[in-house]
């Protein structure tokens, strides 16, 4: 049996207030993002805290 391939994307995730780019995070398949999972997280820019350093 054999699994079907899921495609995965790279996208960018802002701050809503500001816009200053928080993380780049690896998502897997089609649809929306729902949740962040910190295992998909490939680079963060706010230093460990998933805060914006801007308007927190």
């Amino acid at each position: 049996m054999t699994k079907k391939k899921t495609k995965e994307f790279v996208i960018k995730i802002v701050c809503a207030n500001c816009g200053v780019q928080l993380y780049k995070y690896k998502k897997e398949g089609p649809g929306s993002l729902i949740k962040c999972y910190v295992e998909g997280i490939l680079k963060d820019y706010t230093k460990g805290n998933l805060e914006c350093h801007n308007c927190n």
